[in-house]
C-alpha cells in the first residue's frame, strides 16, 4: 500500500469498494479528518531520511509498508541491536506508519534500537483478524531477517503502540515465537491507551 493510496484509503474505499453504502458513506466523511491527522502528524516526516521505507510480504500475497528507523554505530561496534516494532493508531480503519515516527525516532536514539514501525489493513474493507494476521507476518518476517537486514538481535525484540496499535501489540504477543521458552520471547509491551476487552 503505497503512502499516497493509504493517506486517500477512505476516499477510495468509499467510492470503489463493494461494501454497503452504510460504510460507505462513513468512509467519505472520514477523509477530511484522515488527512488532517497525516497532515499534523506525517508531514514532517514525509522527506525525512532518518529512516528507511521496507516492503514485508504477508500471506495474503501482499505486503504492508513499514519504515525502519536504524541509529548509527560507533566505530568499531559490532553488537547486535534491540529489536522494536511499533505499530500505530487508527481505529483499525486508518493511519499511517509515520504517525509514530518521531516516538520512534526518539526510541531508536535513546536506546540504540531498531525500531520499525508497520502498517496493516484496514476496516472495514479488511475485516478481523486481517490486521492481526498483517502483525504476525511482521513479526514472523523480523524474526527471520532482524539480523542479515538490520542488524538487529529478534532475541531482544519488544512490541508497542497506540489506541488500536497497541491492542495489535498486545495481540502480537500471543504468537508462540513471543512467549517464553522460546528465545525470541517478548521481552517487554509499551502500549498507549490500546484497547483491550475484559471476559467474565
Amino acid at each position: 500500500m503505497s503512502l499516497l493510496l493509504s493517506l486517500f484509503r477512505p476516499l477510495y474505499d468509499s467510492i470503489f469498494s463493494t461494501l454497503p453504502f452504510c460504510y460507505r458513506w462513513q468512509l467519505f466523511i472520514l477523509q477530511p479528518l484522515s488527512l488532517i491527522s497525516a497532515s499534523l502528524t506525517v508531514t514532517p516526516w514525509i522527506f525525512s531520511r532518518r529512516y528507511s521505507v521496507h516492503w514485508i510480504p504477508t500471506r495474503n500475497g501482499g505486503s504492508v509498508r513499514a519504515i525502519v528507523f536504524i541509529p548509527p554505530k560507533k566505530e568499531g561496534d559490532k553488537r547486535l541491536r534491540p529489536l522494536h516494532l511499533d505499530m500505530h493508531g487508527g481505529a483499525f480503519i486508518g493511519g499511517l506508519a509515520e504517525h509514530n515516527a518521531r516516538w520512534c525516532a526518539k526510541l531508536s536514539d535513546e536506546t540504540g534500537a531498531v525500531v520499525v514501525s508497520s502498517m496493516y489493513r484496514y476496516a472495514p474493507k479488511h475485516t478481523f483478524p486481517a490486521a492481526i494476521d498483517d502483525i504476525d507476518d511482521v513479526v514472523g518476517y523480523l524474526f527471520k531477517n532482524a539480523e542479515a537486514k538490520f542488524g538487529a538481535n529478534p532475541e531482544l525484540f519488544t512490541v508497542g503502540g497506540s489506541s488500536a496499535g497497541g491492542n495489535l501489540a498486545l495481540a502480537a504477543c500471543q504468537q508462540p515465537a513471543c512467549q517464553y521458552p522460546s528465545k525470541t520471547a517478548v521481552r517487554a509491551s509499551v502500549t498507549f491507551y490500546a484497547p483491550v476487552g475484559i471476559f467474565p
